[in-house]
């Protein structure tokens, strides 16, 4: 069986762990033959912008076919990356000949040549899944009105009687899907992030701590990410840190610093603050290992399942449509950004020693399992 992902929503980085590659290589290693149709850009590590690679196809490192589309030439450029419109799109889905199509995001004008392949192979099944919600999207009156209520729900309803399933990655985001684009509820239903089964046991908290010089006798919190104008509750979190008065208490942070932070967040460094920069996303998973506890005091990123998916306790920010994250007291949301509330949160946490077990028994309870990939592959397809 053949299966095609469609990614022309937005970037797509070859060996990341972002939903994309995670559902492309379960899919791989579950035995169909799968290809990946995406845009010339990727993710620049760096800031939150875009960087272009060469349009073409190659293989990825695990064999799978990867098309990068040029945007069409018949608009002009900045036209055709607001409507996301490319060059080739329905000769290369034509050319692979799919029996599933999974359409990552469904903002892009290109859907229409989907609906088309759709219309003339009526054996062909099309999921298509939700990366928005009102927290990062329709944040103007341009995106929420023209481009998201008139355009994009257009295409939506187009694309209604060729879906098999919208698939929201967050409850919010099933909302977003009914009350933006008018999506029945009855074709919606949820598909989390997660974490890649083969990594999630890679590491021994013992071992993730000597490769990262953590004492075993210290209580280690992790947080990471992009942090950016979008995440500044980490920057007073870190200052709540400073002011506990506990020798164990450590706190590791990864991830990318933007430039306008960047000198307020190295003035809240200190011997028991430490910043080890940007890992690679396979070695996202070595630096949770080794947590007792891991923080996420901003938005929702797709740590959130990854670390629910490992089985470790967990700290969120309380934000309406993501407690799917809570799978049976695992987890602490935060519901004040103000740094008292943070030292209170961080005290208890150390000194209450029943509560810390509980979460960590609830942290690796069953419902842990719907939060790998190998079983969000399987339920993306309705493979059973």
């Amino acid at each position: 069986m053949k299966i095609l992902h469609v990614c022309l929503c937005g970037p797509f980085n070859d060996n990341w762990n972002y939903q994309e590659n995670a559902l492309v290589s379960q899919h791989k290693k579950m035995g169909f033959n799968v290809a990946v149709i995406t845009t010339v850009h990727i993710n620049d590590i760096k800031s939150s912008g875009y960087l272009d690679v060469a349009a073409g196809k190659y293989l990825s490192k695990e064999g799978v076919p990867i098309q990068r589309l040029q945007y069409t030439k018949r608009i002009p450029r900045f036209i055709a990356s607001i409507l996301r419109c490319y060059s080739g799109t329905y000769a290369a889905i034509d050319e692979y000949s799919p029996d599933i199509i999974f359409c990552h995001g469904l903002q892009f004008l290109d859907l229409l040549s989907v609906c088309r392949y759709m219309k003339r192979h009526p054996r062909a099944k099309l999921f298509i899944d939700c990366h928005e919600d009102l927290n990062n999207s329709a944040k103007t009156i341009l995106s929420k009105y023209i481009l998201h209520k008139v355009l994009w729900r257009a295409l939506a309803q187009i694309s209604l009687k060729y879906t098999e399933v919208y698939w929201g990655t967050t409850p919010a985001r099933m909302e977003f899907l009914v009350k933006m684009y008018d999506i029945p509820r009855s074709k919606t239903d949820l598909l989390f992030f997660g974490a890649e089964d083969s990594y999630v046991s890679l590491w021994s908290k013992d071992a993730a701590r000597v490769s990262l010089g953590v004492s075993s006798e210290d209580f280690i919190f992790v947080s990471g990410g992009k942090i950016d104008r979008n995440k500044t509750q980490v920057l007073k979190f870190m200052r709540a840190f400073r002011k506990i008065n506990s020798s164990v208490a450590k706190l590791i942070i990864f991830g990318s610093v933007s430039n306008e932070l960047e000198d307020e967040f190295s003035r809240n460094l200190n011997d028991r603050i430490r910043y080890i920069g940007w890992v690679e996303p396979k070695d996202t998973y070595r630096v949770f290992a080794a947590a007792d506890m891991i923080v996420f005091p901003g938005l929702h990123s797709v740590f959130w399942e990854q670390a629910v998916g490992m089985g470790i306790p967990c700290i969120f920010k309380s934000i309406d449509g993501f407690r799917h994250v809570d799978i049976g007291g695992n987890c602490i949301f935060i519901e004040k950004d103000d740094e008292k509330y943070y030292m209170d949160l961080i005290n208890d946490i150390l000194h209450d020693n029943n509560k810390y077990v509980a979460m960590c028994k609830s942290s690796l309870g069953p419902k842990r399992e719907d939060f790998l990939y190998s079983k969000i592959a399987m339920k993306s397809i309705h493979y059973e």
